[in-house]
């Protein structure tokens, strides 16, 4: 059994309402082994630890491994790793050739992400900078110079950060629509989602780490404008954790009017709520078929309705 620390955002708000039914998605059917996490236990209070979200995003990775894998992704993002765990498991199941970028607001869960990243012997590939959201990818020079690390991971993230920023606008791998983004194959966000007071958003402890303010989307609303400029056309996908109250039919609308696609991955009920990771990318080009990984998905939302 993969075990559960801290109580993680699926009891974090007992105003949550219960959710029923079978949900929209299909059920997740791999069983992700988590990275090991001995560390973090004694030595990480004010960092979330994995928790039900943190193995649904797990398995949801799993089952779009070899699609994934098979885009060869050179840059992978997880925004707000707490732990590490997922992005120890995303370069563990990526491959060599995957630089991983993790970006927290959080220094303590910088560190955290680095050390989980050598206990799993993926350390070479994980580099972290501190930051708010996709707002590093935004400035690739200025985030290259600032990534904490090895050496070799830093310098391999930072080279992939410089080399996809200097694309800017133009067509390609990694490019993005501003002048300076390092547009990502993948991203990863499992956000603060749980509905809270507004005022507890800008927490400063561990409640930071899963209050949404109101109907748990504060942190969601900002994260998805970002995407068009931060994910790679034509192939990138991004995944992120949401539940029922987040209301992710209105955050697949709002994706489509970004120009996104939104599907439903996986779903699960975990204690008092209904956990959905969702994934986003581009329109397929004319002709081309979609990922294996999707048969089973629901969509939710898409440019063209």
């Amino acid at each position: 059994p993969r075990p559960i620390g801290r109580p993680g955002k699926a009891s974090a708000s007992s105003s949550m309402a219960a959710a029923g039914g079978a949900g929209p998605f299909q059920a997740p059917v791999a069983t992700a082994e988590m990275p090991s996490l001995e560390w973090m236990e004694a030595n990480a209070p004010n960092v979330y630890e994995p928790a039900e979200d943190t193995y649904l995003l797990l398995d949801a990775i799993q089952g779009m491994v070899s699609d994934l894998g098979a885009a060869r992704p050179a840059l992978v993002v997880e925004v707000g790793p707490g732990a590490g765990a997922v992005t120890s498991f995303l370069a563990m199941s990526l491959g060599d050739d995957a630089a991983c970028l993790a970006i927290d607001i959080n220094p303590e869960a910088v560190s955290t992400t680095l050390r989980t990243a050598k206990d799993n012997g993926v350390e070479g590939r994980v580099a972290c900078v501190g930051g708010d959201l996709l707002a590093p990818l935004s400035a690739a020079a200025a985030t290259a110079a600032s990534l904490q690390g090895e050496p070799g991971a830093t310098s391999r993230v930072g080279a992939e950060l410089s080399r996809r920023g200097a694309h800017g606008a133009s067509e390609g791998v990694g490019a993005g629509t501003g002048p300076c983004w390092a547009a990502a194959d993948v991203i990863v966000f499992n956000p603060p989602y749980v509905p809270t007071p507004d005022e507890e958003v800008e927490d400063s402890d561990i409640a930071r780490a899963w209050a949404g303010g109101e109907r748990g989307r504060r942190v969601i609303d900002r994260f998805l404008p970002m995407l068009p400029q931060a994910l790679a056309r034509p192939g990138g996908a991004a995944l992120m954790v949401v539940v029922q109250e987040n209301d992710p039919a209105d955050i697949a609308a709002a994706a489509a009017a970004l120009g996104l696609v939104t599907l439903g991955a996986v779903s699960k009920k975990a204690r008092n709520e209904r956990l959905s990771v969702l994934k986003f990318r581009w329109p397929l080009p004319e002709g081309e078929e979609a990922p294996s990984s999707e048969a089973g998905m629901t969509l939710l939302g898409s440019p063209s309705g």
